[in-house]
């Protein structure tokens, strides 16, 4: 335990010390100028993809349809999600250390633990965000063409989704973590993703092994207690 904590302080140190550096060399008008054009093209993006749905009212029959095929549909994004995780761990993903990382730290005394922990994080929460917030918009967007109430449906929207960014991650490194082959993490993704693709259908009466993920985004329609399977899946992974 002693040595562990050693570790971790010195990792901390380091990169404490890399920030301070970083912050000094920091041009803050360059900075806000990037976040004003990041800003200022999700705007728009969510502008334009607003128009092209519309906020019209959805037909029964229509209704109906997106309560069918959601699920699935949203479930083969997960079953594509985790393929891709698999094949990126499979290749050495998805972790990109830096140049110092690999010269002073993976290559000295101390635990990779220690040094991949933090940036195994990051890329998990950076994915939960990125996820959450595309399905917040969707699930706002599905809210609006349905007449139902928008605070709900960007909330299991951002769940739903957020669940499929965390998967490919997650797949990711425990492909890499397991040293899984290029051939097996290809082989298993395309054996995921083609049984849920055969789900979409409803006449063939498949039951998609991530379809449960797709249904949270109907919560605020109807509540399944399996569809809980996906997130505590997702997080023991």
């Amino acid at each position: 335990m002693g040595a562990a904590a050693d570790d971790h302080a010195a990792v901390r140190a380091l990169r404490a010390g890399r920030r301070r550096k970083r912050m000094v060399q920091l041009e803050w008008f360059e900075l806000a100028y990037k976040v004003y054009v990041a800003g200022f093209i999700v705007i728009v993006a969510i502008a334009l993809i607003s128009a092209w749905v519309g906020d019209n009212r959805l037909s029964a029959a229509q209704e109906t349809n997106v309560l069918t095929y959601t699920p699935a549909v949203v479930g083969v994004a997960m079953a594509l999600a985790v393929a891709l995780g698999l094949r990126s761990g499979a290749r050495g993903g998805p972790i990109s250390v830096e140049a110092a990382d690999v010269q002073y730290l993976l290559l000295g005394p101390v635990s990779r633990r220690s040094v991949l922990s933090r940036p195994a994080v990051q890329q998990l929460r950076l994915a939960a965000f990125v996820g959450g917030a595309a399905g917040a918009i969707g699930g706002q967007l599905l809210g609006r063409r349905l007449g139902r109430p928008l605070i709900p449906r960007a909330a299991t929207g951002a769940l739903s989704i957020g669940i499929v960014a965390v998967a490919f991650v997650a797949c990711a490194l425990l492909a890499h973590t397991v040293r899984l082959r290029r051939w097996q993490a290809s082989l298993i993704g395309a054996v995921l993703l083609a049984w849920q693709v055969c789900s979409v259908p409803p006449r063939w009466n498949v039951a998609g092994p991530f379809s449960t993920v797709g249904s949270i985004v109907l919560w605020p329609t109807r509540v399944n207690a399996v569809d809980l399977i996906a997130p505590f899946a997702v997080l023991a992974v």
